[in-house]
């Protein structure tokens, strides 16, 4: 095996792990922001769980990484794809394909969002006015959301 082989090799390689772990998995955390994060923050902060500032400062404390994470990985797979053509935009679509799929089961799973969140933020909250907000609004209590497995 060539130097240039091996090379190529590990540029693929790298490129498939920024598209995966990267790009599509930034992708799907940006959907879930819009889908689940913002709404669900904003009506805790408009249900005294929390404060509005609190509310501002959680979402841009998981935007900021979040952008910072697709950027740096959506460059790094792009150039160093550029740098192994034909392969390489290959390996990066097929990759960021793959990483979409297997990410996307976050999206249809509510009750692990919501405990993902609880764990994140639960020092920022109130806790007898999120179980009010929780049965009222979602039918929930908090002992459902912290005995849920994941799967």
């Amino acid at each position: 095996m060539t130097t240039e082989t091996m090379l190529l090799m590990i540029r693929v390689t790298a490129i498939c792990l920024f598209s995966y772990f990267g790009t599509a998995n930034s992708v799907i955390k940006g959907i879930e922001m819009f889908t689940f994060y913002i709404p669900f923050s904003k009506k805790m902060a408009q249900n005294g769980v929390y404060s509005q500032d609190d509310h501002k400062h959680l979402i841009t404390g998981r935007w900021v990484p979040l952008i910072a994470i697709l950027v740096l990985s959506t460059g790094f797979a792009g150039w160093l794809s550029l740098r192994s053509m034909p392969i390489g935009p290959i390996a990066a679509v097929l990759c960021f394909a793959a990483g979409l799929l297997t990410y996307c089961r976050v999206l249809r799973n509510r009750k692990l969002t919501m405990q993902k969140f609880v764990v994140q933020y639960r020092d920022f909250m109130n806790k007898e006015k999120f179980q009010e907000v929780l049965k009222k609004d979602y039918g929930l209590t908090l002992e459902e959301i912290s005995a849920y497995k994941r799967i």
